[in-house]
Order: structure tokens, then C-alpha cells, then sequence
């Protein structure tokens, strides 16, 4: 499933390129490349959402679920700025002030902030939750070998006073 997720990514990845080159080079329409990249990121970002949401260890509910709504944030962001370019009459000034040009910087990059800290997070409680099991195990290993040797002990004490019939 990962590796098909991983092809469905990939082509999506070069199908932006495709577009943005086609739509800078043949036919230079910077609202398409502007609809095509947000559609494409959309879609991306929304199978990363959805990845991350799909089988959520219990012990890592809450980071998976933050992480997750954040790729799903601006995902929605993304298909609606697609959709607001796509609509709109094309930019004659790309660089000029508007709340979607200012959200278009900023939120993208707050969000990407967001899931970075998230995904140290993740990592963490991962490394915690292995590092917690392998003392469980070590401990329980040792218990076995205590035990083990307490009875080669006794073990060994029975048998030199049986061979012998000495008193240790």
C-alpha cells in the first residue's frame, strides 16, 4: 500500500512539473500554474492527511490526529485557492497586495512549520514507546534469568548433597 501510495505521489509530483513547464514555456498562463500546482498539492497533501489517519497507533491518538488535520488544513486551502485563481479573473500583478496573496505566503508556511514540530513529535513518542519496550523486555529477560539461575542453584546444591551426602 505504501509503495502504491508512493507511485500515485510521483506522478502526481511530475504531472505538476509537466504543467507548470508547459505553462511557462509553450503557453504562459501563470493562473493555470497557479490552478494546476494548488489542485495537484491539494491532492497530495490529502493522501498524506489521509495516510496518517489511516491506523492510528492508541498511544500516539492525539499527535497523529494533529498532524494529520494539519496536512488536511492545507489541503483545503489549497483546493480552495485553486479554485479562487481558477474563478477569478486572471492576475495582472501577481505580486500584488490581497488577502490571498498574503494567505497564499503565509499560511502555507505556518502550516509547514506546524507539521515539522509535528512530525519531531511523532518521532519521539516513537522512539519512547520502543525505548519502553525494550527495557519491558530487558527486564523481563532478566526476571527469566534470575529465575534460571536460582534453579540451577538449588539444582546443583541438591545434587552435591545427593552425590556426596554432604550438608552445603
Amino acid at each position: 500500500e505504501f509503495r502504491s501510495l508512493r507511485i500515485v505521489s510521483t506522478v502526481l509530483i511530475v504531472s505538476m512539473a509537466a504543467a507548470i513547464f508547459y505553462f511557462r514555456f509553450v503557453h504562459d498562463l501563470i493562473w493555470v500554474r497557479i490552478v494546476a500546482s494548488s489542485l495537484i498539492l491539494s491532492l497530495i497533501y490529502s493522501l498524506t492527511a489521509l495516510s496518517l489517519l489511516k491506523d492510528i497507533p492508541q498511544a500516539q491518538r492525539l499527535t497523529y490526529w494533529l498532524t494529520g488535520g494539519i496536512f488536511g488544513v492545507n489541503s483545503l486551502f489549497m483546493l480552495t485557492r485553486g479554485l479562487v485563481v481558477a474563478l477569478a479573473p486572471p492576475a495582472q500583478d501577481l505580486f500584488a497586495p490581497s488577502v490571498i496573496q498574503t494567505l497564499t505566503f503565509l499560511l502555507p508556511l505556518f502550516l509547514s512549520i506546524a507539521w515539522t514540530f509535528c512530525f519531531f513529535i511523532l518521532n519521539s513518542e516513537r522512539l519512547e514507546l520502543e525505548l519502553r519496550a525494550e527495557v519491558m523486555e530487558r527486564r523481563t529477560a532478566e526476571e527469566a534469568f534470575k529465575k534460571s539461575d536460582d534453579q540451577v542453584r538449588l539444582l546443583l546444591d541438591s545434587t552435591a548433597e545427593a552425590i556426596f551426602g554432604i550438608d552445603l
